[in-house]
């Protein structure tokens, strides 16, 4: 049984592999980051699309959208 949110679904959850408590951390990020930009974190225009970005490797920064999130720690 599935129970998330396609927009705010862990790449795991749409590839429908094996999902952990890493799965809500990855939705509390998405979910920080539409707080601080006020857009969607990933494009709901349609459902290719958004697959595409869940799995993309390059992941987007709140700097990107003009919000001062802090220093990035690599």
């Amino acid at each position: 049984m599935r129970a998330f949110s396609a927009a705010y679904g862990a790449p795991e959850q749409l590839a429908g592999t094996r999902t952990g408590p890493w799965t809500d951390v990855h939705a509390l990020g998405l979910l920080f980051t539409e707080l601080l930009t006020d857009r969607p974190p990933y494009p709901l225009e349609d459902a290719a699309e958004q697959y595409r970005a869940v799995f993309d490797t390059a992941r987007t920064h709140p700097r990107q959208a003009r919000v001062d999130a802090g220093e990035s720690r690599r």
